[in-house]
């Protein structure tokens, strides 16, 4: 983590996949990840910087939103952690 990004790296069928997404959301955003499913997503794909997803076929994909659910869910899950280990100012 530098520069405010916080580099995922995924682990078990998605070895080699990472992002790289916004330390900081605004107020907006944290609102939308706790809404419905849609605007999760919605949300979690204005904080992604970049990435190397793919999808079903192994073809790269421009939205996370295209890649497999399970590695939007652990990408998730250790974007979360990240920002829970962040020292508070």
């Amino acid at each position: 983590m530098s520069n405010g990004v916080i580099l995922v790296n995924l682990e078990g069928e998605f070895a080699g996949w990472n992002a790289q997404l916004r330390r900081s959301v605004s107020a907006r955003i944290l609102i939308e990840l706790q809404g419905d499913p849609a605007r999760q997503f919605a949300a979690f794909e204005k904080l992604v910087l970049a990435h190397n997803f793919k999808d079903a076929d192994g073809n790269a994909v421009e939205s996370v939103l295209d890649a497999p659910i399970t590695a939007l869910t652990q990408t998730m899950e250790k974007w979360t952690a990240a920002i829970a280990e962040v020292p508070s100012v």
